[in-house]
């Protein structure tokens, strides 16, 4: 029997599933369709709800897993990020979910607190693309991915943020570097000039 309690991000999501399905141990290369050793006995099928658009990295792991395994349907959604997280908000609160679903990594506290979440290190055996899920990530990394010392997703990408700014502007106007959002909202209010230097 598969899990019905969603919501897990990313790139090995079919091969937990699998196991979800047929109690294996996948270990999957990062650029492979999960391999598993056992498949669940009866027909079965996986809906998976991705926002990732045309730079998905799941939605080309479908074929080849399913030529793997022929008895698993994967059934594929592609869905907006806006409208993934209305989608979620709306089947979390009495509907059916999905398998598996791409989330943002802001979400997670939000779905993990309310239980949306599957643990899954005893799906995969505890190891993520043949090494263990705390020799995978960085420790900040797993900290994101960890609630209540279960691993509830598995991270594709990451985002760095950085600001970027005028050093010259500032100097003219003797003003320093922002280091907070109300700092930074100060400085743009005294560089503003007309239309220029202030986009809010």
């Amino acid at each position: 029997m598969y899990i019905k309690k969603v919501l897990f991000s990313l790139v090995i999501i079919l091969g937990l599933l699998l196991s979800a399905c047929g109690g294996a141990t996948p270990q999957p290369a990062a650029s492979q369709a999960p391999v598993a050793t056992e498949a669940p006995a009866q027909p079965v099928t996986i809906t998976v709800w991705d926002y990732y658009g045309e730079a998905t990295p799941v939605k080309p792991l479908i074929e080849p897993f399913q030529a793997a395994h022929p008895n698993i349907t994967v059934k594929y959604e592609a869905i907006d990020w806006d409208t993934m997280m209305v989608n979620l908000n709306v089947v979390l609160t009495g509907g059916e979910v999905p398998d598996v679903a791409t989330v943002d990594l802001t979400w997670v506290p939000k779905y993990a607190a309310e239980g949306a979440f599957t643990d899954l290190k005893p799906l995969s055996g505890g190891m993520l693309n043949g090494v263990a899920w705390d020799q995978a990530y960085s420790a900040g990394a797993l900290k994101a991915i960890t609630y209540n010392d279960q691993i509830i997703s598995a991270l594709y990408d990451f985002d760095v943020y950085a600001l970027y700014y005028r050093a010259d502007l500032l100097e003219a106007k003797g003003l320093q570097v922002p280091t907070t959002w109300d700092e930074l909202m100060t400085v743009a209010e005294a560089l503003h000039e007309g239309e220029q230097y202030l986009r809010i």
